[in-house]
């Protein structure tokens, strides 16, 4: 994809995830503006993420959502996943 960057290094997801780990993304930084605005995020080689790194995605898309949409999966966000 032309500009496309690793899922960690877009979602800024953590290397070694916990339970609680969200993604590091100031709320009002850039990225969490073009998060907002994002109608689809695109992740490849999806089946090599842990699943921990989905759910941080989540919990952070869902901080970062409307409040209509903080309860839906992903912030109310599509996120298509490929992979092998």
């Amino acid at each position: 994809l032309h500009l496309g960057r690793t899922a960690h290094n877009r979602y800024k997801l953590p290397i070694n995830p916990t339970k609680d780990s969200t993604c590091n993304i100031p709320k009002q930084s850039d990225l969490a503006h073009l998060l907002r605005k994002m109608s689809l995020g695109i992740i490849d080689e999806g089946p090599m993420l842990d699943k921990l790194a989905y759910e941080a995605l989540d919990r952070t898309l869902k901080g970062l959502a409307e409040p209509q949409d903080c309860n839906k999966k992903f912030g109310g966000k599509i996120i298509l996943v490929s992979g092998d």
